[in-house]
């Protein structure tokens, strides 16, 4: 206030406007739909069976704030015309989040046209948004659709009555005499009672299911068991790979840039071993006492 510095006084005047808050309070609303996405684009765990399901409930979410909703029902979300006005809802309909209706409902100070160019801003951003969605995931690929076959619930629901379809795009995991045999496995197991816990992980539930045995100490499942195992070393992004590189970066400094390859990658191997533990609580195995002997510090070059 008393160096009466031209920027300073054109922040304060932006933060006293009205509409900066409306603008606020929208990205409130909208932008954790596209951070919720990322988190699961980062995770450790595998996604892939689920990437269809959570793109699709994003996308839809974004369009109905926008859209008629009898164009949407009618309406694959692959083909979906954004842009297409005739398809927008009123300008006064579309919906802006919560705090921003409430805020519209209390505040009578703010310019008509104000208000209109603000709706017109957030209408860009949701056709926007929706149009990055549709760049990045062709949700008309039947392969997405069909990866949900690795969720556990498909067979305690029972709802895909067959895994030949998916088996039959990775001819080679799966060849196609071994069709018929897999699919055999997979309606018997839809049948199978499993003692297994409804929140054990896609993993866990899937180890336990290739590690059944038949009467003949024989695996019950082998194909079956096999082929989702492998298919859930499929990333569903590059996050974990992009986070290894930056385990490097913090590894391998200016002062430590001779460190070899063999070096880099025990480094990051004792890091990720002690990642969920503490010098305290690390239980040692015997086959950690077993590699403590004399050779353990001779280098293959000697």
């Amino acid at each position: 206030m008393e160096d009466r510095v031209e920027a300073a006084q054109s922040i304060l005047q932006k933060l006293n406007d009205p509409i900066s808050k409306l603008y606020l309070e929208f990205l409130d609303h909208v932008l954790p739909f596209f951070n919720d996405l990322n988190k699961e684009m980062q995770a450790e765990d595998p996604k892939i069976y689920t990437l269809s399901s959570r793109v699709a409930a994003v996308l839809a979410t974004i369009l109905e704030s926008y859209l008629k909703p009898n164009y949407l029902k009618s309406t694959a979300l692959a083909k979906v015309k954004i842009r297409d006005p005739a398809n927008f809802l009123p300008l006064g309909d579309i919906y802006l989040g919560g705090r921003v209706a409430a805020s519209l409902h209390t505040c009578h100070n703010i310019k008509e046209q104000d208000l209109t160019n603000f709706r017109l801003r957030c209408l860009d951003f949701y056709i926007e948004s929706a149009s990055q969605v549709l760049q990045r995931f062709n949700l008309s690929d039947p392969l997405l659709e069909s990866l949900k076959a690795l969720d556990p619930q498909s067979i305690l629901l029972k709802n895909i009555p067959s895994i030949a379809p998916l088996a039959s795009k990775f001819p080679n995991l799966v060849p196609e005499n071994e069709l018929n045999t897999i699919d055999h496995e997979w309606r018997l197991l839809r049948n199978t009672e499993l003692n297994i816990k409804s929140d054990t992980s896609v993993w866990k539930f899937w180890k336990e299911v290739k590690d059944l045995k038949k009467g003949d100490d024989t695996p019950l499942f082998p194909l079956v068991g096999n082929f989702i195992m492998k298919l859930l070393c499929l990333p569903h992004s590059s996050a974990t790979v992009e986070r290894v590189f930056s385990q490097i970066n913090l590894l391998k400094t200016k002062t430590r840039n001779s460190l070899n390859t063999d070096t880099l990658i025990g480094m990051i191997h004792a890091k990720r071993t002690f990642e969920k533990s503490t010098s305290d609580t690390f239980k040692i195995a015997n086959t950690h006492m077993t590699l403590m002997t004399d050779q353990i510090y001779k280098s293959d070059q000697e």
